[in-house]
């Protein structure tokens, strides 16, 4: 359904603005991590577009693009929590900027994490803590329980087309991104290089693995 709907979806927002295709300067993509589906067709229609086009492309952390323009004191703690399947959650920690309006600062790489040890690392934090994303709901219940975790609006649970590209135009124009993150900025034959960003393996792939497994000597010999 998303690789079917995705380009009539484009192509309708286009002529909605007056667009043509030609009018495009630049394109702005969420990699991930997220649903293996949906993000795999994103960036593969993204990277279509951009290099028939011959423009650039601009892939941003899905985790970032969730922090950001989030109504939070400044100097918080604030987490991105992705529902990532099978009682796993993706998880980012952030700082939200001392300066008014400025992006959060980055202070972890991308992680998956069990439901179970999200919760036992919040619980093990003192300090009060802002979450936001679709992985609050996996566990909602015991976070109400924690008195110093605050949960952002669940309209937020996605990120917005805006901060994905308010991040893609800074990565583009200033180059304004922390190490751990994972933006890229790809150009020409560049853009063949893009990459989701997959941090578990799809079901499908394990139980594949499963399926080829061979017994080792000691269970044949068991």
């Amino acid at each position: 359904t998303q690789s079917r709907d995705l380009m009539p979806c484009i192509d309708r927002t286009l002529r909605s603005q007056g667009w043509a295709p030609g009018d495009l300067e630049l394109i702005a993509v969420g990699r991930g991590p997220g649903s293996h589906n949906g993000v795999r067709v994103a960036i593969t229609t993204a990277k279509v577009i951009a290099y028939g086009l011959k423009i650039p492309l601009v892939a941003i952390d899905s985790m970032d693009a969730r922090a950001h323009d989030i109504d939070t004191p400044t100097d918080a703690h604030l987490t991105a929590v992705v529902d990532a399947r099978r009682k796993n959650l993706f998880v980012a920690h952030f700082r939200t900027s001392p300066t008014p309006g400025a992006p959060p600062l980055r202070k972890s790489e991308n992680r998956v994490l069990s439901q179970h040890d999200f919760l036992e690392s919040l619980r093990a934090t003192e300090h009060p803590v802002y979450l936001v994303g679709d992985g609050i709901g996996c566990c909602q219940e015991a976070l109400l329980e924690l008195p110093h975790i605050s949960l952002i609006s669940r309209d937020k649970d996605s990120p917005t087309p805006e901060s994905v590209l308010r991040l893609a135009l800074d990565a583009y124009c200033y180059e304004s991104w922390d190490e751990r993150s994972g933006h890229l900025v790809a150009r020409d034959n560049d853009i063949h290089s893009v990459m989701p960003i997959y941090l578990l393996r799809t079901e499908a792939e394990e139980r594949a693995d499963t399926s080829h497994h061979l017994p080792s000597s000691s269970e044949i010999q068991s």
